[in-house]
């Protein structure tokens, strides 16, 4: 197992939401929650992590949350980078619905040719 996939999953994903139950795969058990309710609940808690670990090009939550939004580990460094680069257009100083957020992270995914793993 990669040091990407040790650091994620499982225990910082179970962390972030507050999941106990392990799966067989080693991922948390959270199958009464859709990926898009995790995103935005990721959002709605740790906003402000996200935004201090997207303007220093990493850290813990940048790394989960690109975990759980299906960057690839190969793909990390271009994410953590363009997150770094578009900062004050993902983090305004004025508040940003997570929706808002989210359909500006999604262009500059595609723009800048990141795949990712849309929510449902």
């Amino acid at each position: 197992m990669s040091a990407f996939n040790r650091w994620v999953a499982p225990w910082v994903v179970a962390w972030f939401f507050g999941c106990t139950a392990m799966a067989a795969t080693g991922l948390p058990a959270v199958q009464s929650v859709t990926d898009g309710q995790m995103v935005s609940e990721f959002l709605h808690t740790h906003l402000d992590n996200l935004a201090r670990d997207s303007a220093k090009g990493g850290g813990e939550h940048l790394l989960a949350f690109a975990q759980l939004i299906g960057i690839s580990q190969s793909q990390y460094r271009a994410f953590s980078a363009m997150m770094q680069q578009h900062y004050s257009s993902l983090f305004p100083n004025t508040w940003l619905p997570p929706q808002a957020f989210v359909h500006r992270l999604i262009g500059l995914l595609n723009t800048n040719h990141i795949d990712y793993r849309p929510s449902r």
